[in-house]
């Protein structure tokens, strides 16, 4: 899910290429609606951080409450300096992994790969 389409796109087809059946979403109230319809076939939720009607962290609490068991992918294009004001902090608590933008199609591939499959804690 992000707000920017072009990130949207490249985003889903990358996935769509590499065997994972995608669904697209360009808010979070989208989303969630999105969300109900499929609650037992996604796996993953990827976000992007800030965006309009409802970003990330928002998000990702609202679906975590539907199922504990989701995995979440937050992706930001904000650097280290700019996430003093944004939702980056709170969402790479809830979030098994974590994409800054831009990103590649290997970038991509490897945060899902750590999301769906987080490692233990250390």
């Amino acid at each position: 899910m992000d707000d920017d389409l072009a990130v949207c796109t490249l985003a889903s087809t990358i996935l769509k290429t590499n065997g994972y059946r995608v669904l697209s979403a360009h808010d979070g109230v989208e989303a969630i609606g999105l969300f109900e319809g499929n609650l037992s076939t996604i796996e993953l939720v990827l976000t992007d951080v800030d965006m309009p009607r409802l970003g990330g962290a928002g998000l990702a609490r609202a679906l975590l409450l539907l199922r504990p068991d989701l995995h979440i992918l937050a992706m930001s294009g904000l650097s280290r300096n700019e996430t003093g004001k944004s939702d980056v902090p709170k969402v790479r608590e809830l979030a098994q992994a974590f994409l800054a933008k831009p990103f590649n199609g290997h970038d991509l591939l490897e945060a899902v790969g750590r999301a769906l499959h987080p490692g233990p804690a250390t």
